[in-house]
């Protein structure tokens, strides 16, 4: 039965469906289908039974590998949401592995069953069936890995010309190994082991290439976040210094408008009328102060703002904050730290859709022993989300997410200091443990104040 042209007719198209599965699994991996899944089947149903007809028919290998590229390409182009450029690195990672699969089995089962020649490979036999087993499943566990790992191909245009050149380069290298050295009359032992190494390191080579670059990209992209955060403490800062300018203005006028309506007062004893219109303008004049006495200047405006939006957005917001003993901490630290634990407590609020739910944020301060402790607590939604230990999102852009936390984090080591969260089904907390000095034993002390249930960030 292994001889019948039926039976390696029915082996080449599962092993022809077993690749296009592959392919898909990968595309699936790193892009969304934008075409009906009728119309998916259809061109993938196509797609397979091109490639069937070409290993029937016998097509030259160099043809079909050249043929079987473009329809890969164009199936991906034109079933999934990608860019030319995302397609090509993907299809040239796919046969990369799928010439490397084969080239590595080739030489590896000539070596182990010592066969005289690798064209033994492709007569009708078990060990040819054994060799096309090993190389369908070895890609297809390739893939599978490279799925449970959700490594994402999605670098911008330089970096996938820097990527596809060496990778091309390399693929040409397989194919000539695969493709045409079994053509030579080579059948040494050491040819086989010079074939299998060649293809290892190319491999290697080209999956190390592959992950240098991302990473690079990668902290290239996390070094551009930061600076824009890094740009936008200094601006709110700047911001903040400004603001407090104009208020400490308010506030001498507010008291020069005292002396004068006391003044006023004093000479209109005699007129009822200039009286009252005095006292209502006295009246109101308390209305337009709220002021914040933190003992940081830019803390107070800072609050001084966000108050004003939580008045908005119908949030309580309740302080309680001394930080006279904080003069160590620069002012740009204190503002970018209030500032993002206030923006994520605003907006946990605003997520609050139940009716008649009270939304409020509570903040305090208090020194146990050694130690300042603000605790800053609002109200909350949405269930928090834990994965290895770190808050997870609900926004649907994940880029950015956790960095207000890390920026907060960032401020607060600087200072030798101690950051926790804490949660319950309906309230959020965040902990900033501050040491305000620094014996031997201030990290036994810390212990002491840290609660077991906090959530380290």
């Amino acid at each position: 039965m292994i001889e019948t042209s039926f039976f390696w007719s029915v082996v080449f198209f599962i092993t022809t469906l077993i690749e296009w599965t592959s392919l898909k699994l990968l595309m699936d991996s790193n892009s969304l289908a934008k075409v009906s899944r009728e119309r998916y089947y259809q061109l993938f149903s196509l797609m397979i039974a091109i490639g069937f007809l070409l290993n029937e028919f016998n097509v030259f290998p160099a043809l079909k590998v050249f043929v079987i590229v473009c329809m890969t390409w164009s199936f991906y182009r034109i079933s999934y949401k990608v860019s030319w450029v995302k397609n090509s690195l993907v299809i040239a990672v796919f046969w990369m592995l799928s010439l490397g699969s084969e080239a590595i089995m080739m030489a590896l089962i000539t070596r182990l069953y010592r066969l005289e020649s690798h064209m033994s490979l492709l007569e009708p036999s078990y060990i040819k069936l054994l060799f096309i087993i090993l190389v369908k499943g070895l890609l297809i566990s390739i893939i599978l890995v490279y799925r449970k790992l959700k490594i994402s191909i999605d670098n911008n245009q330089r970096d996938v010309i820097y990527i596809l050149l060496p990778l091309a380069a390399n693929s040409l290298v397989l194919l000539f190994i695969f493709g045409y050295a079994p053509l030579m009359d080579i059948n040494t032992q050491h040819y086989y082991s010079m074939i299998l190494s060649i293809t290892l390191l190319v491999i290697s080579a080209n999956a190390s290439l592959i992950i240098i670059i991302r990473k690079m990209t990668k902290d290239y992209q996390i070094k551009l976040v930061y600076k824009s955060y890094e740009d936008k403490k200094e601006a709110e800062y700047s911001y903040y210094m400004q603001l407090e300018k104009e208020h400490e203005e308010v506030r001498q006028l507010y008291h020069d408008m005292n002396n004068h309506i006391a003044c006023i007062k004093g000479l209109a004893q005699h007129q009822e009328q200039l009286k009252q219109y005095i006292q209502a303008l006295e009246e109101e004049i308390p209305t337009i102060k709220q002021i914040f006495q933190t003992g940081n200047k830019v803390v107070d405006t800072l609050l001084r703002q966000k108050s004003i939006l939580c008045e908005k957005e119908h949030i309580d917001l309740q302080v309680s904050l001394d930080l006279t003993r904080c003069s160590f901490i620069a002012a740009k630290d204190l503002c970018s730290i209030f500032a993002n634990a206030l923006d994520n407590a605003i907006e946990a609020c605003q997520n609050i859709k139940t009716e008649n739910k009270i939304k409020y944020i509570h903040i305090e301060s208090s020194k146990i022993k050694r130690f300042l402790v603000i605790k800053i607590k609002n109200a909350k939604e949405h269930p928090v989300k834990l994965k290895d230990g770190k808050i997870m999102t609900h926004k649907k852009d994940e880029v950015l997410h956790g960095i207000g936390l890390k920026n907060i984090r960032r401020c607060v080591e600087k200072y030798e200091s101690e950051l926790v969260l804490q949660h319950t089904e309906n309230e959020f907390y965040l902990k900033i443990v501050i040491p305000l000095n620094a014996p031997g034993d201030i990290l036994d002390n810390k212990n002491d104040i840290l609660n077991n249930n906090c959530i380290k960030v």
